[in-house]
């Protein structure tokens, strides 16, 4: 959608009322608060499908000394909205844990693994031409995921510098998202610095159907949510 997230609610909320649905899944934030509205309207059934630590990663975007103070009141939030959905799925248990505390194991809680969409692995599928040359290339290790401190992208280039120096070969993809121009500007610089330039690959964040045209081409994965 081309609307900002928050501007997009009213379309959305249109748009699912008309369909006039019996169970809604929402699969973010959000988008619980129309499902919830439509909950109300509709009397229609709610799901909660959370597939990430959203405080955890919300947080992340904030400087070190409000980071706490913001993971608290987002999780506050996330919470209220949680406890409003008639089910609730996730793709760990330790989310479940975070949300619903003793609750997280009750009969309406259920763990679903993310595990890759139909076809992810499909030889045939379609190649972006920005990633025509990286499905030429195969890869020792594959990070899919948040690029911060906290999600540790700079203990990988650490490992990356300690194993260069016995496989020199070795090729690292490092597929994600900088949220901190300033953490990019130090991912930059530390490529540079440990001479990695010929062992680092980075590519950014692409659609869940095409992760698997990467993935195959790596010994090893790191997929992070």
């Amino acid at each position: 959608m081309p609307l900002r997230p928050i501007k997009a609610l009213p379309q959305l909320y249109h748009e699912a009322k008309a369909l006039k649905p019996d169970l809604i899944i929402c699969v973010e934030p959000l988008t619980m608060l129309v499902g919830i509205l439509l909950k109300k309207q509709l009397k229609c059934r709610l799901i909660f499908d959370v597939h990430e630590f959203f405080a955890d990663a919300h947080a992340e975007r904030s400087s070190w000394i409000l980071r706490p103070l913001v993971k608290e009141l987002y999780l506050s939030g996330l919470k209220a909205l949680t406890r409003r959905a008639h089910a609730v799925t996730a793709v760990n248990q330790e989310i479940l844990n975070q949300l619903l505390g003793d609750k997280a194991h009750d009969e309406r809680c259920l763990v679903l693994p993310n595990y890759p969409v139909k076809n992810v692995w499909d030889y045939q599928c379609d190649i972006p031409g920005a990633l025509a040359q990286l499905c030429d290339m195969r890869f020792d290790l594959i990070y899919i995921g948040g690029l911060t401190h906290n999600r540790g992208v700079f203990k990988i280039l650490k490992i990356a510098t300690l194993l260069k120096a016995k496989y020199p070969r070795i090729r690292i993809l490092i597929l994600g998202k900088f949220h901190d121009s300033k953490v990019e500007d130090e991912f930059n610089r530390s490529i540079n610095s440990f001479n990695l330039n010929a062992v680092i690959y980075y590519q950014e964040w692409i659609p869940a159907e095409k992760i698997g045209l990467l993935l195959k081409r790596s010994r090893f994965g790191l997929w992070l949510f």
